[in-house]
């Protein structure tokens, strides 16, 4: 897009002809910049949930992940940039916030566990108290 800039004010000499349908693609140029920053959403999205998770967990969501790849896979096959994507943004959008917000509840709950696991670890549940007898109340 900046290169087309450069060429129109460069045609406006006479050094360069831009072609019918560059034009046409300048003409678009804001459409074009909010489809951009919608995949760079979807990108952002999906990249916070892998760094989110470590080794082990991308094991146990693997499914999730699959799935949200099944989501994202068609728009990147089937939509190309002159075509409108809302429905293709927000789904996507969607599903990433889910994947996350899972991601997340489990994060929080293994927190959980493991501060519960130190408060049992720490916590004495007998109590043995130590009292010497004198021979005659052991017999008893």
């Amino acid at each position: 897009m900046i290169e087309v800039q450069y060429w129109t004010k460069i045609q406006t000499m006479g050094f360069v002809s831009i072609d019918h349908k560059v034009m046409r693609l300048l003409a678009r140029k804001e459409q074009l910049r909010i489809l951009r920053e919608n995949v760079m959403l979807i990108v952002r999205d999906y990249n916070t949930i892998i760094h989110t998770i470590n080794k082990e967990e991308r094991y146990l969501f693997r499914e999730h992940l699959d799935i949200l790849d099944r989501t994202i896979e068609p728009g990147i096959r089937r939509h190309h940039w002159g075509a409108p994507a809302d429905n293709f943004v927000y789904a996507c959008r969607k599903e990433c916030q889910d994947v996350f917000l899972n991601v997340k509840k489990f994060q929080n709950n293994v927190m959980k566990i493991s501060s519960e696991f130190e408060k049992i670890s720490t916590t004495t549940l007998t109590n043995v108290q130590k009292k010497l007898y004198l021979l005659s109340e052991f017999i008893r």
